[in-house]
């Protein structure tokens, strides 16, 4: 009788050893995913940033060109869709891979 109450106490113990061990890991998850979530976020803040300034530099680099060329108007504003376009397409994509890393 003595070696079953010792054989409830060991397994008692070892019982909450192992609650705390998976509320420690659950912890140390939930943190983690935090971490991670917190990286993606400044990952999409610090490209959003950077984007904004590649469209800036291309709008001038652009206006100088059309300037430089004589483009009328009308040309200008048709070259400015085509790359503005691709770098709409180009900046979608990549942040599209941001978000993928979020989930």
């Amino acid at each position: 009788e003595e070696f079953q109450s010792q054989l409830k106490k060991a397994r008692s113990v070892m019982l909450s050893k192992q609650a705390k061990q998976r509320t420690q890991l659950a912890e140390r998850h939930k943190k983690q995913v935090e971490s991670d979530e917190k990286k993606v976020e400044e990952g999409i803040k610090w490209l959003t940033q950077r984007q904004r300034a590649e469209l800036e530099r291309r709008m001038q680099q652009h206006q100088k060109d059309a300037q430089r060329l004589g483009l009328t108007q009308e040309r200008s504003a048709t070259e400015w869709n085509k790359v503005s376009f691709e770098l709409q397409s180009r900046h979608s994509h990549q942040y599209q891979q941001f978000e993928a890393k979020k989930s």
